[in-house]
C-alpha cells in the first residue's frame, strides 16, 4: 500500500514554499508494550542535518518537521 504525503520544500535564499495541502488518512500502530500509538508511515531526518548532502538551514528543518506533524506523521 502506498501512502502520499505533502512535505515542506524550501530553497537555500531564504525563500520558503509550502506544497499544496492534501487530507490524507496516515494509519496508525501500536508500538511496543507501554500503549504507545505512532503513524505506520515515518519521517527520516538524516537529510536534515547534512548526512546526505548540505544540511538544511535550521528554520527550514523546523518547518518541515512540523508540517510532517501537521499531516498526521508522528513516527521520526
Amino acid at each position: 500500500m502506498y501512502y502520499a504525503v505533502t512535505a515542506a520544500a524550501g530553497e537555500r535564499q531564504g525563500r520558503t514554499e509550502m506544497a499544496e495541502a492534501q487530507s490524507v488518512h496516515i494509519p496508525r500502530v501500536k508500538l511496543g508494550t507501554q500503549g504507545l500509538e505512532v503513524s505506520k508511515l515515518g519521517l527520516g531526518c538524516m537529510s536534515l542535518s547534512g548526512a546526505y548532502n548540505d544540511p538544511l538551514p535550521e528554520e527550514e528543518g523546523i518547518s518541515v518537521i512540523k508540517h510532517a506533524f501537521s499531516q498526521g506523521i508522528s513516527f521520526f
